[in-house]
């Protein structure tokens, strides 16, 4: 017979307003009963969230019951799998395009997923009892890890929630290939992320002067004044050609070709004089059908610009950027102009009205630099 598992709370709550869930059952070796912590509710608990961490424990002590009993689990057959073991197929299937049309992971994402998993493996092998296969894992466990990288090692929600993301990933490719019964990520409660806005590296005028002065040569300082006051992204900056520059009217348009669908192309920007009188330089150093830099070697050219910039307070181009949209706040643009200017979608969808044809959650702007001089101006008068 299946040895059941119960929920309790212990009550009353703890001091920050939350409840600790523990999980009962009778060690049938012992017939004493054994008492484990489930998990921890937020702060401040509601009782909807309260309701919501009962269900959520039942489930676990579901999964922990037929772990304990598992040969009389009416269910089919899983394939005994040890962890390393799953760890190593996982990552050559994610690897290689499967028959069944899947796409293969980039490389830089299969690494994190593998240095996440390892890091969840070498925290199993403290388990007891020891956990040596996939499908003995439960979400338990899968708690404990995610608590001990936030107490223990101070990782941030942010990180801590990535780390779930790949884990969840890894039980699902092992869900659809036989080695576990059900996914014992899924129900592991996220921790909330604060929004905190980054710090401003290069905040005043005088700062953006120093960093020109710090660099080694004009093309670096002229590089760097122009991802200043055109906002542009590193990678939206080196695939300028000389045809999306209008010298006269003095205008950048960044062209409608880039790979990532979740970012904007295709918007005009004004140049302020300083920003002018830069790309000037710059275009005078280039070669071949690009505005600036080399005519060979594109992405070493994106290279060299973060490396020049890191010697200055580690600062990285998106810093210049960030810059841009301070200083336009700065002098009272309207958030609908800077979105267009930078390459943002707003938080929501723009109205029929501003926008024809946008649909909710996917908006097209229509660049207007004739409403973006007279703030473009300012900026220039800002810079001196």
């Amino acid at each position: 017979m299946r040895n059941k598992v119960h929920v309790s709370v212990r009550k009353p709550a703890n001091r920050d307003g939350s409840y600790t869930l523990y999980h009962r059952w009778i060690d049938p070796a012992t017939g004493r009963e054994v008492r484990e912590v489930c998990l921890r509710t937020k702060p401040k608990c509601s009782n909807r969230d309260l309701a919501k961490a009962v269900g959520l424990a039942r489930q676990q002590a579901s999964a922990l019951s037929w772990a304990m009993h598992e040969p009389t689990r009416p269910s089919p057959a899983i394939e005994w799998t040890y962890l390393a073991r799953g760890l190593k197929d996982y990552l050559a299937w994610s690897s290689q395009l499967g028959g069944d049309g899947v796409r293969p992971a980039n490389p830089t994402t299969l690494t994190a997923h593998e240095r996440h998993i390892r890091d969840f493996i070498d925290w199993m092998k403290g388990a007891k009892p020891r956990i040596r296969a996939m499908n003995e894992v439960i979400q338990t466990h899968v708690a404990h890890w995610r608590d001990h990288l936030l107490n223990e090692r101070g990782l941030k929600a942010g990180t801590i929630n990535t780390m779930l993301a790949s884990l969840s990933r890894w039980f699902t490719w092992a869900i659809d290939y036989g080695h576990v019964y059900t996914h014992v990520v899924h129900g592991v409660l996220r921790l909330p992320e604060e929004s905190v806005r980054p710090t401003l590296v290069i905040e005043q005028p005088e700062d953006l002067i120093r960093l020109m002065d710090h660099m080694a040569d004009r093309l670096r300082a002229d590089t760097a004044l122009v991802l200043a006051t055109t906002g542009m992204r590193c990678g939206e900056f080196r695939g300028l050609r000389r045809s999306d520059w209008d010298r006269a009217a003095r205008l950048v348009i960044v062209p409608d070709a880039g790979s990532e669908t979740t970012k904007r192309h295709g918007r005009v920007i004004p140049l302020p004089e300083q920003g002018q009188r830069a790309l000037e330089h710059l275009t005078d150093l280039g070669d071949g059908p690009w505005l600036v830099g080399p005519d060979a070697g594109r992405q070493p050219y994106s290279s060299q610009i973060n490396r020049w910039l890191k010697g200055y307070m580690g600062l990285r181009p998106h810093d210049l950027r960030r810059f841009y949209i301070h200083a336009l706040e700065t002098v009272g643009t309207p958030q609908r102009v800077i979105n267009d200017l930078v390459g943002h979608s707003p938080a929501a969808a723009r109205s029929a009205e501003d926008s024809p044809g946008a649909s909710r959650g996917h908006y097209t702007p229509i660049s207007n630099p004739d409403e973006a001089w007279p703030w473009v101006l300012r900026f220039q008068e800002w810079l001196g």
